[in-house]
């Protein structure tokens, strides 16, 4: 993981990057939010449209102006805001302690992007447009590959539908509650999320981001099994006639039954060492 920032896996964004993401940088009417926040967000929202930038970049496109001395007093601000203040005293974190951003690669300048945790938020807390999420997934493509890396694709074949994944996910409705069994039409919509949580339930605290985008990019396809979450064309036509992308998303569906066929072997080996016998009504 580069920049030294640490994020875990969707559920990690759910419980505890997202609220921590609201508290660093606000929520709600701007009146609500400090200068520090709004300052922020200004350079999450230049990151999020533009992808990897330098502190410059950032105040360049916030600021929008060519005035060298205008620029370098931004950058500043923003480069105190990524790295937390550093004194004899205290060290208050910054956002590349926050897991939303984290620093590309080596040399000088530093770049910086967000993560897939930053990404989410953004759509989240911003509420970017149809046309903003393109932009975004163009300039990410790399990030989420099996998602953005084709994002013109998923918008030909599911129109609105492909953005609803996004926006929900981003909310940290991971449809992981029960509530939502039997809510697939027929497909086990439950029972892969439950799955999908549960095979990267290790990496709360911490997870690679290609592993991250691997989960991502599984919540995302499976979502699509949902009625109506892509205008009909479901998850067949997200995953078009692309042969290893079909192939991906198989090895999946066999680990999910794998999964499940084991737990149902290990009922039937505990339930008679226990003394019980499953009976098909209760007694």
């Amino acid at each position: 993981m580069t920049g030294g920032a640490r994020y875990g896996n969707l559920m990690s964004y759910k419980h505890y990057a997202r609220p921590a993401a609201y508290g660093l940088c606000g929520s709600g009417a701007a009146k609500r939010r400090t200068r520090h926040q709004d300052g922020m967000r200004e350079m999450l929202r230049a990151m999020f449209g533009h992808g990897e930038c330098t502190t410059w970049n950032m105040a360049k496109i916030s600021l929008r102006t060519g005035d060298a001395s205008l620029v370098r007093a931004k950058e500043k601000e923003y480069r105190r805001l990524l790295l937390g203040r550093r004194d004899a005293k205290r060290r208050p974190g910054g956002m590349l302690d926050s897991g939303l951003v984290v620093r590309s690669g080596g040399g000088a300048p530093s770049r910086y992007r967000l993560s897939l945790h930053g990404i989410m938020y953004c759509i989240d807390a911003m509420d970017p447009d149809d046309a903003e999420i393109d932009g975004m997934a163009r300039a990410h493509a790399g990030a989420l590959p099996r998602v953005f890396g084709r994002w013109g694709e998923l918008v030909s074949a599911l129109g609105g539908g492909a953005y609803t994944p996004l926006r929900v996910m981003s909310k940290g409705l991971l449809l992981d509650n029960p509530r939502t069994a039997g809510e697939g039409g027929g497909a086990p919509l439950y029972e892969l999320m439950s799955f999908l949580h549960a095979e990267y339930g290790g990496s709360y605290e911490s997870i690679r981001e290609p592993e991250l985008a691997e989960q991502v990019s599984y919540w995302f396809y499976t979502f699509l099994l949902y009625p109506g979450a892509a205008g009909g064309a479901g998850l067949g036509g997200a995953l078009g006639g692309d042969g290893e992308l079909r192939g991906w998303y198989a090895g999946f569906l066999r680990r999910a039954r794998g999964y499940y066929e084991e737990r149902l072997r290990a009922m039937r080996r505990g339930l008679p060492a226990a003394g019980l016998r499953a009976t098909s009504s209760a007694s």
